[in-house]
C-alpha cells in the first residue's frame, strides 16, 4: 500500500458568541483536515489541533508544500519511520504549528493502517486499557457583556448541575477570585499545585461531597493557564 495523495481540507465557522482566554478573543472555531489517498483504495482521514487564535491554513500549509512531497510513494505502514522524517524536517524552522500538522497526518497514516488490516488503532498499539472514559466541562472564559465572576460561579454550578465531576479551563488571575468566591468559603477543600514545561502553574483542585451544591463525591478541576504567565525571554550570547 502506498500513498498518492494527501489532500488538506481546512474548515473555519464564526462563533455567534465569541469569547476571550489567556490569548486573546477567539472569534470562530478552526480545524484541518487530513485526507490521504492510497493506491489501494484505502483512506486514511485524521485532524490537526488548531486551537486557541491558530489558523488552520498554516497547518494546511505545511502539509502542502512540506509533507505531501515527502510522503506520495511511501507505505502508510512506515507511519514512526514518516514521523520522524516529518519532525526533522521541520525541526528548524516549524515549532508547534508544524507539530500540530504531523499529528493530522500521523492520525491519517494509523487510520488507513487500521482500515487496511480491519482492526481498530487501538489493537495495532498493544491493545485497549479501558473500555470508558470520563468526560469533563471546559469552560469559564470570558464573554463580553457578562459580570466575570457572577457568570463564572454560575457556569461552575450548572456544570455539577449537568454531572461533569471535572472540568478544565485557562487560568487567569481573575478566576482565581472565583475559587475564593465560591470554593475557599466551605470546608474540606485541598489544594495541589504543579509545573508544567510548557504551561507554567497547573493546579488541581477537590471538593468535598459534604458540600450542598456538590454532585459527585469530589469534584476534580484541573486548570492550564495557557501560558499566561510566561514572560519574553532575552537570549544573550
Amino acid at each position: 500500500m502506498k500513498v498518492v495523495d494527501i489532500v488538506a481540507h481546512v474548515l473555519s465557522s464564526p462563533l455567534e458568541e465569541p469569547f476571550a482566554f489567556s490569548q486573546g478573543w477567539v472569534e470562530g472555531r478552526n480545524a484541518m483536515v487530513v485526507e490521504l489517498l492510497t493506491d489501494e483504495g484505502v483512506t486514511g482521514w485524521g485532524e490537526s489541533l488548531c486551537h486557541g487564535l491558530q489558523p488552520p491554513e498554516i497547518a494546511a500549509s505545511f502539509l502542502e508544500h512540506c509533507f505531501n512531497p515527502m510522503l506520495i510513494g511511501r507505505d502508510p505502514f512506515d507511519v514512526e519511520v514518516l514521523w520522524e522524517e516529518m519532525y526533522n524536517r521541520t525541526r528548524p524552522f516549524g515549532g508547534g504549528a508544524a507539530i500540530n500538522a504531523i499529528s493530522g497526518v500521523d492520525v491519517a497514516l494509523w487510520d488507513a493502517i487500521g482500515r487496511y488490516l480491519g482492526q481498530p488503532v487501538h489493537k495495532l498499539l498493544g491493545g485497549a486499557f479501558r473500555s470508558e472514559l470520563t468526560p469533563y466541562a471546559t469552560g469559564f472564559y470570558r464573554r463580553r457583556g457578562e459580570e466575570y465572576l457572577r457568570a463564572g460561579v454560575e457556569e461552575a454550578r450548572r456544570h455539577l448541575s449537568e454531572g461533569f465531576s471535572g472540568w478544565v479551563r485557562s487560568l487567569r488571575s481573575s478566576f482565581l477570585r472565583i475559587f475564593e468566591m465560591w470554593f475557599f468559603t466551605v470546608p474540606s477543600v485541598s489544594i495541589r499545585a504543579s509545573t508544567r514545561a510548557t504551561s507554567g502553574l497547573v493546579w488541581g483542585m477537590r471538593r468535598s461531597a459534604s458540600t450542598p451544591s456538590a454532585a459527585s463525591p469530589t469534584t476534580s478541576m484541573p486548570s492550564s493557564t495557557s501560558n499566561s504567565f510566561l514572560k519574553p525571554r532575552r537570549m544573550r550570547t
